[in-house]
């Protein structure tokens, strides 16, 4: 295979592992803000509850409590995405150096 093949494949390679990475990054900071942003509804819904007395939130907390969002779908989420992030960033470091 003639070497401007081989570094065509190669840049094919390098950018889909960019790709892949931008994808993971960007998976992983919404994740990563997903309980605080749960606890600022919950916030947010208590406020209003006391603020106006004929509003009902108490199906919308017990909804939002019982969700367990951290526990169900961050914490198991994001030591897998922390490991690709780091696999795909040492081999796009690799490919730069070929």
């Amino acid at each position: 295979m003639p070497n401007e093949q081989l570094l065509e494949q190669v840049d094919l390679l390098r950018e889909r592992f960019i790709r892949q990475q931008k994808t993971a990054s960007n998976s992983q900071t919404p994740l990563k803000t997903m309980n605080d942003t749960q606890n600022r509804v919950q916030k947010t819904l208590s406020d209003y509850s006391d603020q106006n007395a004929d509003a009902d939130v108490n199906n919308s907390q017990a909804a939002l409590a019982n969700a367990r969002l951290k526990e169900d779908v961050v914490d198991p989420l994001l030591p897998g995405l922390r490991r690709e992030l780091k696999s795909l960033a040492l081999i796009s470091a690799v490919s730069i150096l070929c």
